[in-house]
């Protein structure tokens, strides 16, 4: 391969992680994990403790992220593009298993947080479909935008 040509693809994947670095502008405010999506494979929750994640209430900005009463303040993201080959091999799932449609995927990762996964729920978003998807402990759980005022919320804990 000519030297130019690695280059240049060396340039164009660090255009693409640069891109990603920042979440887009949609996962900006306040969700409501909706349900389990019931994905086939190897999940390290109970299903009591399933149930306990639907219905937590999560918020993402950049000032601030909540997951139920856990609070990071200055939180930091980093998200990177998945193909379909790489989230597969991450997830032993298809991106359409989750509703995601197309060839890609947005892995948003709540870098800043030092709380365990059962305690700041949503520290890994998926976009791409409809809906944001999260995962927690190879269980993947749909987000809902927060509809009324009682829904949404600020990190005042």
């Amino acid at each position: 391969m000519p030297r130019w040509a690695a280059i240049l693809g060396a340039v164009t994947a660090l255009a693409a992680i640069v891109f990603a670095s920042n979440p887009p502008a949609t996962l900006w405010g306040a969700w409501i994990v909706k349900k389990d999506l019931r994905v086939p494979g190897i999940v390290g929750l109970s299903q009591k403790e399933i149930d306990q994640i639907v219905g937590t209430r999560i918020l993402y900005s950049k000032s601030c992220a909540q997951s139920g009463q856990a609070v990071v303040r200055s939180p930091e993201y980093a998200s990177t593009i998945l193909s379909e080959r790489e989230f597969f091999d991450y997830a032993h799932a298809s991106l359409k298993q989750l509703g995601i449609t197309g060839t890609t995927t947005t892995k948003v990762t709540l870098t800043g947080s030092r709380e365990p996964p059962l305690r700041f729920v949503g520290n890994i978003v998926f976009l791409g479909g409809k809906l944001p998807v999260i995962e927690v402990e190879g269980v993947f759980f749909e987000l809902q935008k927060a509809k009324s005022i009682a829904d949404n919320f600020d990190c005042t804990n």
